[in-house]
């Protein structure tokens, strides 16, 4: 038996077991990786590293009512919608009057569309909450983590047909209705809800298929 191969991959698992997407991102360096595309969904926002300690990645909306910015995979929909897992942490700066949403896509486009995410709201609830959308409805359940400005651990994960919300590792929504049913793509996002700016950070994001 020999004990050298090909790749590290083919140390781990047989040639018959094919690899399933993944993506890990640390948000450090100088610019965001091109992997990402920052983009205004409404007004002009500010997208850039955090030059705070392990501020990753952070994005400033304009100070217009309604400003939004986001980073996504510019439509590239490469996760299963029935068999995903996403990892964020990240904060937002403001308890008040802001929208901030980690978690997975269909389409990158402003308005009604198919995801899976943890947010925090300030305009529908004063807890972080899991979210789901299929394509004519969605569905919104608290979790017990008040909305605050702390780092959070922020896991999604789809299993036999729900999607369960883990906040610093405990399970705190699980939802079973209004399942996207198209394939997916990381997205954050940003808002502001009044005529301020609003700033969100991302330190570290990881996807994969299951």
């Amino acid at each position: 038996m020999t004990d050298t191969q090909e790749s590290l991959y083919e140390h781990l698992f047989p040639l018959t077991t094919i690899m399933k997407q993944r993506v890990v991102e640390n948000f450090n360096g100088k610019t965001l990786d091109e992997k990402w595309t920052a983009r205004n969904q409404a007004g002009t926002n500010t997208f850039q590293m955090s030059d705070e300690v392990d501020g990753g990645f952070e994005i400033i909306t304009g100070t217009t009512l309604n400003n939004e910015g986001q980073l996504d995979f510019n439509d590239i929909e490469q996760y299963d919608e029935t068999a995903v897992v996403f990892i964020y942490i990240g904060k937002s700066e403001a308890t008040t009057l802001q929208t901030s949403s980690y978690g997975m896509v269909n389409d990158q486009v402003v308005g009604f569309r198919q995801l899976l995410a943890i947010r925090n709201n300030t305009a529908a609830s004063s807890f972080y909450a899991g979210r789901t959308s299929d394509a004519s409805a969605s569905t919104e359940t608290d979790t017990s983590i008040s909305i605050d400005t702390l780092y959070h651990v922020m896991k999604g994960e789809v299993k036999s047909s729900s999607f369960k919300a883990t906040m610093d590792g405990i399970l705190e929504s699980t939802i079973s209705t209004t399942m996207p049913t198209l394939p997916l793509q990381p997205y954050w996002f940003q808002a502001t809800r009044t005529s301020a700016a609003k700033t969100g950070h991302v330190s570290y994001f990881e996807a994969y298929n299951t």
